[in-house]
């Protein structure tokens, strides 16, 4: 497992332990979000084209299962531009949580 797939895995467990009344700023909510954002440029300069490609559809996708609010969506469209494409950014207001219900 790659050093970018461990980052991921911190960050995944990071979220799942998150607890929002401990974190009355919202640093670590939109730090979690930025440094998803950050995996993926980073992995497009270090990882071969086919293993990039699925770590960010991986990550994409773990976009979509934690982001569902309108702060998620400012976040996304302030950070990801060069990052995501306009279709992947698309792709995941589209998707969250809280459209999927």
């Amino acid at each position: 497992m790659s050093s970018l797939r461990n980052a991921f895995a911190k960050l995944q467990e990071q979220w799942q332990g998150y607890d929002a009344s401990q974190d009355t700023t919202g640093d670590l909510y939109n730090r979690i979000r930025i440094n998803l954002l950050e995996l993926i440029e980073t992995a497009r300069e270090d990882m071969y084209r086919e293993e990039y490609l699925r770590f960010k559809k991986d990550v994409i996708q773990y976009l979509c299962e934690i982001c569902d609010s309108q702060r998620d969506k400012d976040l996304l469209k302030r950070f990801a531009a060069g990052i995501l494409s306009p279709e992947e950014l698309t792709f995941i207001l589209a998707n969250t949580t809280a459209k999927r219900s």
